[in-house]
Parts: structure tokens; sequence; C-alpha cells
């Protein structure tokens, strides 16, 4: 009954799915992908709903509308995908960076049922008292304020939505499928693999879902800032927290865009900002574990002038490797090394085989050049990330996600900065922690650790080389050396040809058919209905079945 019931679901979803799309004027992508014939039982035609006038939305516009009516899933999809300028269009980026995530909260006799799992049917026994109404409300989750009974303690409640995990599964597996006909029908799919794209999604989501790996997280970056008075990490409540309730101590605070600075005049916003991004700086390059949703909400201001940092649902991660690269092309851009800057790109594995590295090099002197001679306070760094990424969507730079996490994130936190305090610029703020990254990257210490790494990683090359040499040459006296080639270009036409040849058998079935039944009946073989033999007739009617089914499946693909 389940299996049915599931199936079920399965089937009315992708049918709300594919109305969302055409009523947004996307229905070439149901013909294109065939949803019709794959997942919706039938030719699906394509519909605009009326009240959207197509020609006032561009492609770009409608793609974001459509992933809004599709709800929570999908707009974390777009999300994600906004920071990804190497897997999707820069005008697609621009637009899904307007994706909203903040919704109504659901009412507390609806969220009660999440608690009654957590905790039991008796769950109100471990509280003294919950505040019903919501602190905040986003798709995934709402915020309760509430009273432990044990210690009296003042807690946030962080509880999922009800039903949430099953529609994200649901969703996540119709974006498999959409990805999977993607591959089949070559859609969009020249420069990416759509399939690990949602795979990359798919665990990233099943992370912030499961409020445990939020738990960690902030016990991770509280350790972090242990010896930090300026900055406040919310405890956490191991005993209550749950993979759907994640139970922190309650932090008074006003919202970081929220304080009136004009009343509060012991509050320096100067003070506050710089506080704030040092905080953000450290994360990113001392600890290499940092929070990657910065927004208004996550960020409060304490009557003392101290930061709370909230919600570690997205994290981002440095490795020490990755670090030394980012400060070599620091370096780079400081003093204009464009080979420093190529090196270090081609290190983090970005530069694909195939990519004019001349061409990109030019590109790079270019951007360089653009902002030469500028004053550091001067620059703002969103308008070097969109200058980057043209290049990036250009030369189809592969970025690592985590690279993309730190990107959002100091663009965020510049926006924030200068939204509190419009003088306030993350380049000189960066220049700090860049000249210490800069001075501990060639301290003796350091230089050493890397010269013994080098000097290993070279022996363990020099002791392998007699070994696979000889391997080389054995295979190559056996004949079993292979070398592979690879066709690009060619997929499209070996899958024209397939068709073809296809319908050419086809075609020859019917005309063998039609030939063999007029001998049949030329000659009067076997019994007679009306005087025309019956073997003859079965052979005609079989042959028009199957030419009237050669011209629907032509007529169908859109290709005569």
């Amino acid at each position: 009954m389940a299996f049915f019931k599931k199936k079920y679901t399965a089937i009315k979803r992708w049918s709300e799915v594919a109305e969302i799309i055409m009523k947004n004027g996307l229905g070439f992508l149901i013909e294109r992908l065939q949803l019709g014939y794959h997942y919706l039982g039938k030719k699906t035609k394509r519909k605009v709903k009326d009240d959207v006038p197509l020609t006032k939305l561009n492609l770009a516009e409608r793609i974001r509308k459509t992933f809004e009516e599709l709800g929570p899933t999908f707009i974390k999809l777009g999300q994600m995908l906004s920071t990804r300028p190497d897997i999707i269009p820069i005008t697609l980026c621009s637009e899904f960076k307007k994706l909203q995530d903040k919704v109504q909260p659901l009412p507390f006799s609806e969220i009660e049922a999440v608690l009654q799992e957590a905790y039991g049917e008796d769950y109100r026994d471990k509280f003294e008292e919950i505040n019903e109404t919501a602190l905040a409300s986003a798709s995934l989750a709402q915020v309760h304020r509430a009273k432990l009974k044990e210690n009296g303690a003042e807690i946030v409640l962080k509880i999922q939505k009800p039903g949430l995990e099953s529609i994200i599964q649901g969703d996540i597996q119709i974006m498999h499928d959409f990805a999977m006909l993607m591959k089949k029908y070559e859609v969009g799919v020249e420069f990416v693999d759509p399939e690990q794209i949602i795979e990359e999604f798919k665990k990233n989501i099943n992370e912030e879902i499961n409020f445990v790996f939020e738990a960690r997280n902030t016990e991770r970056i509280r350790e972090n800032f242990s010896e930090n008075n300026d900055i406040i990490i919310p405890e956490v409540f191991w005993d209550y927290s749950h993979r759907k309730v994640l139970v922190t101590r309650f932090i008074e605070g006003e919202k970081l865009n929220q304080v009136d600075f004009e009343s509060n005049r012991h509050l320096d916003k100067d003070e506050i900002v710089r506080k704030g991004t040092d905080a953000f700086l450290k994360m990113i390059f001392q600890d290499g574990f940092f929070h990657g949703d910065p927004h208004p909400g996550n960020i409060l201001v304490t009557a003392d002038g101290k930061i709370v940092l909230l919600d570690f649902g997205i994290t981002g991660r440095l490795d020490r490797q990755t670090k030394n690269i980012l400060v070599n092309i620091f370096i780079g851009i400081i003093y204009h090394d464009i080979e420093r800057i190529i090196y270090s790109i081609e290190d983090l594995g970005l530069i694909e085989e195939g990519t004019e590295v001349k061409e990109l090099r030019y590109e790079v002197s270019s951007l360089l050049d653009k902002y030469y001679g500028i004053a550091l306070g001067e620059l703002l760094l969103k308008d070097v990330v969109d200058d980057a990424f043209e290049k990036i969507e250009k030369y189809r730079i592969k970025i690592q996600p985590n690279l993309y996490i730190l990107i959002k994130t100091l663009m965020t936190v510049e926006g924030i900065g200068k939204e509190i305090y419009p003088e306030y610029n993350i380049f000189t703020a960066t220049k700090y922690y860049a000249k210490k990254m800069i001075q501990e990257r060639y301290a003796p210490g350091n230089l050493f650790n890397e010269t013994r790494q080098s000097f290993w990683k070279f022996r363990r090359f020099l002791m392998n080389l007699p070994e696979d040499l000889n391997t080389i040459i054995k295979k190559t006296k056996k004949g079993q050396l292979k070398i592979e080639f690879e066709h690009k270009g060619l997929k499209n036409l070996i899958t024209s040809l397939d068709h073809l040849s296809n319908r050419l058998a086809f075609a020859l079935i019917i005309s063998s058919l039609i030939v063999s039944s007029s001998l049949i009946i030329n000659f009067d073989v076997g019994p007679k209905i009306f005087g025309v033999s019956v073997f003859g007739l079965i052979g005609y009617i079989i042959a028009g079945v199957l030419g009237l089914f050669l011209i629907i499946v032509i007529l169908r693909s859109g290709k005569y």
C-alpha cells in the first residue's frame, strides 16, 4: 500500500512540476526532454498562463519564477546555482540571487508534531514554557523561544517544518530524473554534468536538514572563538537537540541591520563592522572553517556591542594547501605577477584541458590593468568578482564549491558592512590577514616544511619511475599498450544515424510485407475471403499498422 501511495505522490508532484513549467512559458523543455512520454503518460501541449506576459519576462526571469513556484527544494537549488557561473550563465546567476527563502511561519499546532517526534507526546514536560509565536521562519524551519524546566535556561528551538524530508527527497528524485533526461537528450550538457550537480546539491541539502550537522558546526566555531571576547556563538544543548530540532542558548540582541545607532550612541558603527569582518576573516584565513550564509538575520549586536553569530547550517572549508594557493594569488595581484596567478589557478585544478592558456593570460593581465593604480580602499569586491565571473564563464573555469561559498560569504560581508558603515572597504580589512598569511607562508619553519614535503614527493617519484618505465616497456613488447582517442561532437551524429537506420529498417520491413502480400494475392495462395487471399490481406493490414506507427513516430519527433 505504501508503495502505491509513494508512486501516486510522485506522479502528482510530476504533474505539478510540469504545470508550473508550462505556466511560465517553458513548455519547450517538456517537449525537448519528452517528459510527457517518460513521466506524464501523455503528450503534453505547451501552455502559457495569460497573466504572465512573456514579452515582459526574459528566459532567465521565467526560470527564476518557475523555481520560486516549485517550492523550497528548488529555491535552495537556485540559491546554490546563483554562485556558480562555471555551471550556468551569469544572467541566470543574477536572477537566482533574487530567490527569497523567507516564508510565513506555520501555526504552532502544526509544528507541534515535530516536537512530539523528537521528545514524545509529553514533550511539554521538558520545558517550563514555549512561546508559540515564531521568532523567525524560513522554508526549512522556524524558530521559537522557550525555557528549559531542568535548569531554567533561556533557549531557542529551531524546529524543522513537518513533512519536509519527504518533500525534499521527492523533489531530489525529480531533479535526478531531469538531469538524466538532460544527458540523454543533450540539453544544456555541453560543459556540465547535471547529475553531478544534483548529487552535490543532495549532499548539501541533506546535511542542512539534519540539525545534528549544524550543532557540530556551531560547537566547532564556538570553540574557535573561545578566546575572543567580542564574538558570541550560542551554546548547543546536546541533550535536547535532535536531527529535526536544534536547541541553543538564547542571546538577547538586535539584528545588525536594525540597530538604531542614533539612539545607541555608545555603539560605534566602525567598531561593530570591524569586529564582524575580523570574525569572518579569522574563520576563513586562520581557521579554514567559516560561516557560509551570513545575512543580517544571522548577525546580532548585543547591548554592550558584542557580535552574535547564528545559524551554521551552511559552512565552508579551506584546507592548508588551498589557503596557500590563495596567498599566491593575492601576492600575484599585489605585484602584478600574471604567471604566478595563472600557475595558482592551475594548482587549484581550475583550468581544464583544452583551455587557451595564452588567451587566459591576456585576460588576467587586462583585468589587473583595469584596477592597477586604484587605491585599495576604492576597490569594490562586487565589481572585481563580477569581472572575474565573466572570465570564468567565458573560459569555463571550474571552481571548487567551497571557493564559491567563500566568494559569496565575502561579498555578503561587504554588502552588510557598507549598509551599516558606507565608508567600509573589505579590501582594506583583508589586507591585514593577507599580510599575516604571507608572513606565515615565508616563515623559516613553514619554508622548511614545504621543502621537506617537496623532497619526499620527488623521492617517491624517483623510486616509482623505474617500475613505471618497466611496465610501459613490457606492455609495448607484448602489444598491450593502448592509446585511447576521444571523439568529441560525434554523439549527435551517431544518434541521428541510429534513428535513421532504425527507420530505414522499418520501412524495408513494411515494403517487404506489401510486396509479399501482393504476390500472395496475385497467385491465389491459401484460403480466401470475398475472393481475396487471407494471408495477403493480413500482410496488408500489418503493413498498414506499421506504416501508420512509423508516420506517428516521425511526426512526433518534429524532424521531417
